[in-house]
């Protein structure tokens, strides 16, 4: 299959306002032959991803980023139950150009990676068998919280 080009819509309200809406959709097909001399293949189509992503700022010191998820959905032909949650939503307070803070339902902050998404990364960047978190305690490693970031070096003055 052609990967076509991604859209979105940027919406410009001020200088400083601004509301970005994306969608997007992955579909798959999976062909599968059990390894017998029996040529049929065993296919099935359905959508990987798809994903609604709202992001915005209301002002130049807060931001905010919205996005949901429905993996999976018609995988085995079942399109009846399609299986949305919302992913990541939080506020980011852009204290400095050098030091924000996210509050909300926010992405682990337990390696370097996890201020990318997981399109931008190999698989092996996801160490995901090295930290075990409780069982139910996590959507797709996301959890509310609030988390500080900055950048400490020479020169930097906040």
């Amino acid at each position: 299959a052609v990967a076509s080009q991604a859209r979105a819509a940027k919406i410009d309200i001020s200088d400083d306002v601004f509301l970005d809406i994306h969608y997007l959709m992955q579909p798959q097909v999976q062909l599968i032959h059990d390894g017998t001399a029996d040529p049929e293949f065993v296919s099935d189509f359905y959508i990987r991803r798809s994903r609604f992503i709202l992001k915005g700022q209301v002002t130049p010191l807060v931001s905010f980023f919205f996005e949901t998820d429905m993996p999976n959905w018609g995988r085995g032909g079942d399109w009846t139950n399609p299986k949305m949650f919302v992913q990541d939503a939080f506020v980011s307070f852009n204290i400095h150009r050098a030091f924000k803070v996210d509050v909300g339902l926010i992405l682990l902050p337990f390696v370097h990676h996890a201020g990318q998404g997981a399109t931008s990364l190999a698989t092996l960047d996801y160490h995901g068998g090295v930290i075990r978190y409780p069982a139910g305690s996590t959507i797709v490693w996301r959890d509310t919280g609030v988390m500080m970031r900055g950048i400490v070096g020479a020169g930097m003055q906040l």
